[in-house]
């Protein structure tokens, strides 16, 4: 099967993964319909970048735009949905009536404004995005593909050149694995399947940690206004700070030890094809 033909299957699932969800009821949608809807934009914006490189025209930030619009809507949601899981994991839930009830009320509402920005505007800019893809995608051959392949494994290896992994360059190993993860499986280049999926693991662990630090980022800003808490949940949302940080800082001294002591990314970074 010829790399463009790969390439036109796979959009054309994602798109129509996202379409079916975009088309579902927003009342009807469980935290797994949003975090899908985020992983099938997630794994389109690693083809757009794809095609972005093989298409020097291209402007994908441009053409993205809709997508990411809906992706950053729905991570509203979803952090916001993780925030109460990670509550009912640290804490005892009852305890905190005042925050979880302030919870649930910033997620109707991010729910809302997501509901509003599906309408008929939204899905026709979609569509535009997707029929200037197609027509680029027709254009790639294999040599553009593994020119690419070899400069996402040159970022990454850059990234883990150093003694330790930077907490700064942990966000940026974590997108650039995501998009070449996404755009080898799409390719179905075998060796390279083989090299990524050795990597599944950690980016699981990099996946945890950066969950771990949005939820800390959200109890922070919580924190901010404390006139509503009573001292008890002031005291009990502390403490799970204190226990969420430390699960934080274990979870990165992990992902270190994955780095420099396992070969996956190694391996990955250095074989060729």
């Amino acid at each position: 099967m010829k790399v463009k033909t790969k390439l036109k299957n796979n959009f054309l699932a994602r798109t129509n993964a996202i379409d079916a969800l975009l088309e579902k009821p927003v009342q009807k949608f469980t935290v797994k319909d949003f975090h899908q809807l985020r992983v099938e934009i997630k794994k389109l914006k690693a083809q757009f970048k794809l095609v972005n490189f093989c298409s020097k025209k291209f402007e994908w930030k441009k053409h993205f735009q809709s997508f990411q619009s809906v992706f950053e809507k729905a991570g509203k949601v979803r952090e916001l949905q993780l925030e109460a899981s990670a509550l009912k994991k640290y804490a005892i839930y009852r305890g905190l009536k005042t925050y979880i009830k302030n919870l649930k009320k910033a997620r109707q509402k991010e729910m809302f404004v997501f509901l509003l920005m599906i309408n008929k505007d939204l899905k026709s800019r979609l569509k535009k995005s997707k029929k200037m893809v197609l027509s680029l995608i027709e254009t790639i051959n294999k040599r553009d593909t593994k020119s690419y392949s070899e400069k996402k494994r040159k970022q990454i290896g850059n990234l883990i050149s150093g003694k330790q992994l930077k907490m700064k360059n942990a966000h940026e190993l974590r997108k650039h694995l995501k998009e070449f993860y996404y755009n080898i499986k799409s390719l179905n280049f075998p060796k390279q399947i083989k090299l990524i999926k050795a990597t599944e693991a950690f980016q699981n662990m990099l996946g945890k940690w950066h969950d771990c630090e949005v939820i800390k980022l959200h109890l922070n800003e919580a924190m901010k206004d404390k006139t509503e808490m009573r001292p008890s949940e002031i005291k009990q949302i502390k403490s799970i700070k204190v226990k969420l940080s430390a699960d934080c800082k274990i979870l990165f001294k992990k992902i270190n030890i994955a780095i420099y002591k396992e070969r996956a990314l190694q391996n990955l970074t250095e074989k060729v094809f």
